[in-house]
Formats: structure tokens, sequence, C-alpha cells
């Protein structure tokens, strides 16, 4: 209720471990959510990462050490999404095709 109902653009998780799916899930619905940087967060999986994907407004992801993501949810939010930029940081899972594919959708950085 609270990610519907206020104004958020700009999200950073950093060694978040109780942020989870259901918080992904929660946090795909926010409207104006632009940014969001994951740090450390292993409580994520694909699953969130398929939430995420659902969201409408979201232009730049950042995932640096996000060890439980693999390369199903990074093309899940790289399909379904109008990425402008995405960020991947020693995410041990992720592999180089999978970052490969991200690059023909948005800008990357590795």
């Amino acid at each position: 209720m609270l990610t519907q109902s206020c104004p958020i653009r700009d999200v950073t998780h950093s060694g978040a471990n109780i942020f989870d799916d259901d918080g992904m899930k929660a946090l795909s619905c926010a409207r104006l959510l632009e940014s969001l940087k994951l740090v450390r967060c292993i409580a994520i999986t694909d699953a969130g990462m398929h939430h995420l994907g659902c969201s409408t407004s979201l232009v730049n992801l950042t995932l640096e050490l996000c060890d439980s993501l693999t390369d199903n949810g990074v093309a899940e939010v790289v399909r379904a999404q109008k990425l402008e930029s995405l960020t991947i940081e020693k995410c041990s899972r992720i592999s180089r095709k999978a970052v490969q594919v991200a690059a023909k959708n948005c800008s990357l950085h590795r």
C-alpha cells in the first residue's frame, strides 16, 4: 500500500537480508520507481525479478553481489522492461551470456 501511494523514485537496498521476493512484489507496484540498486540482497531470487518485470517505470537497475539471482532472473527483467541502464557486478550465478543478451536491450555496465 505504501509503495503505491508514495512517490518513490529511487531505492537502494544494501545488505537487506530481510528484503525478499515478497518485498520485490510490493516494490514493483511503485508507479514512479525509476532507479533500483540491490547490493548483497541474498534473499531475492529469480521469482523476485519476475515481479520486478511488472514495473512500468523502472529505467535504471543495478545488481551487485546478489548471488541468488541467475540468468533467468535477468532475462525476466530485461524482457519485460524498458531499461535504459543495467549494471551487474559480482553476481556469481549470472553468466556472461545473460549479460550479452541484456546488452542488446539496454546500456549495460559490467
